[in-house]
C-alpha cells in the first residue's frame, strides 16, 4: 500500500498524543516493539513529509492565539482580551471535535487509497464532510441561541463584557460551517498523494489568511473585523479546496470524490 499507510504522523510525536502512543510499547505485558530499521531513506522522508501538514496545523493554533490576542487588544483593550479568552475556550472544544473527526477518517482514507478501493474511500470522505457540516450547524445554533449561558460558564461579567462576548460568539462560530469540511478535505489530500497541496493550503490557512484579514478588517470594522477574520478565511479555504478538487478530478480522472 506504499507510503499512504506506513509510519506515524509527525505531529503525534510533537503533541500530547505521544504518551498514548508509547504506552503499549513500554508496558510490561505488551507484545509490541519499536522498529527503527528503515529500508532506505524513503521511509524516513515519507515519515516527515506526509505528517508535515498536520504539524503545521498544530503550530497554527499558537499563531492563531497570538495574532488574535494582539488584534483584539488593539481594538478593545483588556476587555477585548477577556472576550477572546471566552471564545478561545469554546473554540478549543469545537476544534477538538473536528480534529477528532479528521483523525478518525485518516487511517481509513489511507487504507482505501493504498488498496485502490476508491468507492469505499469516497464513502468515508462523504461521511466525514456530512458529519462535519452537521456538527458545525449544531455549534452555530448553540452559539446563537445559548450565547448568554455559554458566557456565564466562565464567570460573572460586566454588561459591557457580556455584550462583547455575545458579539464574538455569534460571529466567530460561523467559521465552523466550513472548518470541519476543510479538515476532512485536507486530510484526504494528505493521505492520498496530494501532500504538496495539503502543505500549501495548510500554510496559507494557518499563517497567511487569518493574519491578513486581522490586519485589514480590524482597522476598518473594529472588534467585528477581528471576529470575522477566521470565518472569512475558512470560507476562502473551502472555495480553494473545491476548485482544486474539481481540477484534479478532471486532470487525473480520480474516482475518490
Amino acid at each position: 500500500m506504499g507510503h499512504y499507510v506506513c509510519g506515524i504522523r509527525f505531529d503525534y510525536l510533537c503533541s500530547s498524543r505521544y504518551p498514548r502512543i508509547t504506552y503499549p510499547f513500554v508496558h510490561k505485558s505488551n507484545n509490541l516493539k519499536f522498529n527503527f530499521k528503515f529500508k532506505g531513506n524513503w521511509y524516513l522522508k515519507s515519515f516527515f513529509y506526509i505528517g508535515f501538514p498536520s504539524f503545521l496545523a498544530e503550530m497554527g493554533i499558537s499563531v492563531f492565539t497570538i495574532a488574535y490576542n494582539i488584534a483584539i487588544v488593539s481594538a478593545a483593550g483588556t476587555m477585548g482580551a477577556a472576550a477572546f479568552s471566552i471564545v478561545n475556550y469554546t473554540h478549543s472544544i469545537a476544534l477538538l471535535l473536528f480534529l477528532g473527526l479528521s483523525s478518525a477518517t485518516q487511517p481509513l482514507i489511507s487504507y482505501y487509497q493504498g488498496a485502490k478501493m476508491y468507492k469505499e474511500q469516497k464513502a468515508i470522505v462523504k461521511y466525514g464532510i456530512t458529519s462535519s457540516v452537521i456538527i458545525g450547524l449544531v455549534i452555530i445554533v448553540i452559539g446563537q441561541v445559548f450565547t448568554t449561558q455559554i458566557i456565564s460558564l466562565f464567570g460573572s461579567f460586566t454588561p459591557e463584557l457580556i455584550a462583547l462576548g455575545t458579539e464574538s460568539i455569534r460571529i466567530f462560530f460561523f467559521a465552523y460551517l466550513f472548518m470541519g469540511t476543510n479538515f476532512v478535505l485536507i486530510t484526504f489530500m494528505q493521505t492520498s498523494g496530494h501532500v504538496n497541496f495539503a502543505i500549501f493550503i495548510t500554510a496559507i490557512r494557518e499563517f497567511v489568511l487569518v493574519i491578513i484579514f486581522l490586519l485589514v478588517l480590524t482597522p476598518l470594522l473594529g472588534t467585528v473585523g477581528v471576529w470575522l477574520a477566521v470565518p472569512i478565511a475558512e470560507f476562502i479555504i473551502c472555495i480553494l479546496l473545491s476548485v482544486y478538487f474539481i481540477f484534479i478530478k478532471r486532470k487525473d480522472k480520480l474516482t475518490a470524490l
